[in-house]
């Protein structure tokens, strides 16, 4: 008896869904998990800042040649890479120059034009005039509604929507240092300097969290996905209840923030001298928020690497990294990434990590 297909076009879209999923799985499978895989950014043109967006696009500033910056992307982890725009003169800072908006649009800053807008294709469509007051501690993020909220050191919060229009708010702590800026999941705003600040209502109105000890300052605060916040240098303390308490961490080092990753870790950046201007086994990683820590460099010659930081992360198994090493000259400098396991496989003692 001859049995006919009750719904042939039904069996079409799960054979083309079949061939898709084994397509993305034969690529999976090309890039061992847990391991740091440069990218094609890597060697001479060394990226001054990157920056990983909502899609997945991964953006960089190059400075190519000497003075002269060109923004670039990638659409696919960084395996290729197209210039957006070029010819971007060379700012007097190179913290906080980069940021990636919902849109899949960057912001830079230029000395020419201050804040500019860039689409994917190259198009200008925004610039503020915003210049960078104090150099080298620019900060800038986004919030979950889409605003861009940048501090650049001064008693002032700007709040940029993506058509430009700017509203600036005094912080109403003057005299006080200000050094870094972070947003959790629900919008709350944070500040780090002489003492931590918060803020519920997109940056109108402030309160003091926390006091920072006479003359020690923290230079950078960040929020992960789970609502934690955490704040760094010369020390390390942490609130997982929104800004309400805080509590002292350890931290193998200084000076980088804390990032955190897609699977409920952080990694944080340390960062000494022994002997002066060796920089060794600059990443760790902490399943515990910051009570115990342990090496995060798989991939990576170890006794070459001067350093590295978290560049950014997408979905919930990509991360980013850019990583410097004792030889200038070498082709090892540059971002590399890595795919994580998945979430139902990423434990503590999972054995490639």
């Amino acid at each position: 008896m001859e049995t006919k297909m009750k719904n042939p076009l039904r069996f079409q879209v799960w054979m083309v869904l079949a061939i898709v999923f084994a397509v993305c799985s034969l690529s999976f499978a090309e890039e061992k998990i847990g391991i740091w895989k440069p990218t094609n950014l890597i060697g001479a043109h060394a990226p001054l800042a990157q920056a990983v967006g909502p899609q997945g696009d991964v953006w960089a500033l190059l400075e190519c040649p000497e003075t002269v910056l060109s923004l670039v992307r990638s659409p696919d982890g960084g395996d290729s890479w197209t210039t957006v725009t070029h010819q971007i003169e060379y700012p007097l800072t190179y913290e906080g120059l980069l940021a990636v908006d919902l849109q899949n649009c960057a912001w830079v800053y230029t000395p020419q034009g201050g804040l500019s807008r860039f689409s994917p294709d190259g198009d200008l469509l925004t610039t503020t005039g915003l210049a960078i007051s104090v150099p080298g501690h620019t900060c800038m993020v986004f919030s979950p509604d889409g605003y861009l909220y940048r501090i650049d050191g001064m008693d002032e919060l700007d709040r940029i929507s993506v058509s430009g229009q700017v509203r600036t708010t005094p912080l109403g702590f003057p005299g006080e240092r200000i050094w870094g800026l972070a947003v959790d999941p629900s919008g709350v705003l944070f500040t780090a300097g002489d003492s931590i600040r918060r803020s519920r209502d997109g940056g109108l109105n402030w309160e003091r969290v926390f006091e920072c000890p006479l003359d020690d300052p923290l230079y950078y605060i960040s929020t992960t996905q789970d609502g934690a916040v955490y704040a760094v240098h010369p020390y390390g303390i942490r609130s997982t209840d929104g800004g309400k308490t805080w509590e002292s961490f350890g931290l193998p080092g200084l000076e980088r923030p804390v990032w955190g990753l897609p699977d409920g870790s952080i990694v944080f950046a340390a960062t000494w001298e022994d002997p002066p201007n060796q920089h060794k086994f600059p990443l760790f990683r902490s399943w515990d928020k910051g009570n115990t820590w342990t090496e995060f460099l798989p991939g990576i010659t170890k006794a070459d690497c001067r350093g590295g930081w978290v560049a950014g992360t997408y979905g919930e198994r990509i991360v980013y990294a850019y990583f410097l090493f004792e030889d200038y000259n070498t082709n090892q400098h540059g971002l590399y990434r890595m795919l994580l396991p998945r979430r139902a496989a990423a434990k503590k003692n999972w054995i490639e990590y």
